[in-house]
């Protein structure tokens, strides 16, 4: 069976600096090291890391959760080494990086954060030196950076400087950008000079409309038809870029009634959706939010119209771009 290829080619930094061979939540929060504490190359080849790939090469994924990891039923991702160069120390930096360790957004969701959020001028400067002095070093054999989980790479001041940095210093490198899609429109492309450099497009929608868009996103029905001309923008390049492209929905009490239409604005758009249900787990800032907003709770009121569009046939060619919670509930396990 194909082994787990993300702790021996993937590294992620997250807010506080803890470092990742994957999303936190995927991996029951086991960080490698601290950015802040260690270099790169120091937290790459340290004790975790070498206990976790042990673990993995052994078949143990007893470290992964059950609940949040897509992978652990076998159907890893392909990855980009051969396994025999799979091994408890790696010669080679990660081939895949990703840069989710700034909060800065121009805009206000309501399952992330109860404003918009800026660095200022002091954290700014501590992103940026951190950056050039830890981060990019260790980056000598990256193919992919991908930006950003917690703010917005667009939206960032950082993450701007961090992309022109990159290209700078590594003509070759490809992006996987995570997004609002609000300010990704044709012109921000070009001044970034990235649009032959998209590997991966994500884009945070949950909302089919402009009404149920300002229910997630504060002020939003002022920006859904600017972020529906972006999609079809990117959904148009993708044809002649030849990237991968995804739009996201996160299910919440405010936007479940819309799953069916969002997959139509996903094929419309020409972009794959994918689903995965709000949990407090992924709550970073948010003050304001209660339990009603947790559709996926049995207890839930609408639990059952929610479980019965989640059934939809339309459903069917998309499972595999699915959570695993929301699999279980659409095949009523």
């Amino acid at each position: 069976m194909r082994k787990c290829s993300f702790p021996f080619e993937n590294i992620e930094i997250d807010l506080n600096g803890d470092v990742f061979t994957c999303c936190s939540n995927w991996i029951n929060n086991y960080a490698l090291g601290n950015i802040y504490e260690n270099s790169l190359e120091e937290i790459w080849n340290g004790e975790k890391a070498r206990i976790l790939r042990e673990k993995i090469l052994n078949g143990d994924y007893s470290i992964c959760s059950k609940d949040y990891c897509q992978y652990r039923n076998g159907d890893f991702p392909m990855g980009h080494l051969k396994e025999n160069e799979m091994t408890p120390i790696m010669a080679k930096m990660p081939t895949i990086v990703k840069l989710s360790y700034d909060k800065e957004c121009n805009i206000a969701c309501r399952i992330c954060r109860d404003n918009v959020m800026k660095n200022s001028a002091e954290e700014l400067q501590k992103l940026d030196e951190h950056f050039e002095k830890r981060i990019l070093p260790a980056m000598k054999d990256a193919k992919i950076v991908t930006i950003n989980a917690h703010g917005d790479p667009f939206g960032s001041r950082h993450c701007r400087k961090v992309i022109k940095k990159l290209m700078e210093t590594f003509p070759d490198i490809k992006f996987d950008f995570h997004t609002n899609g609000t300010l990704c429109d044709r012109n921000l492309l070009r001044r970034l000079h990235v649009e032959n450099k998209i590997e991966v497009m994500r884009i945070s929608v949950s909302a089919a409309t402009a009404e149920t868009y300002g229910k997630i996103v504060i002020n939003g029905e002022k920006l859904f038809e600017k972020l529906k001309s972006n999609l079809k923008m990117l959904g148009e390049l993708r044809k002649s870029q030849n990237f991968e492209f995804y739009v996201h929905f996160i299910v919440n009490s405010k936007n479940y009634t819309e799953m069916l239409d969002f997959i139509d604005l996903a094929e419309e758009c020409n972009a794959t959706p994918c689903f995965w249900e709000f949990t407090f787990d992924c709550v970073w800032y948010a003050k304001n939010l209660d339990k009603s907003w947790e559709i996926t709770d049995e207890n839930h009121p609408e639990f059952g119209k929610f479980r019965k569009i989640l059934q939809d046939k339309k459903f069917d060619k998309y499972e595999i771009f699915m959570s695993p919670l929301l699999l279980k509930i659409r095949k009523g396990e």
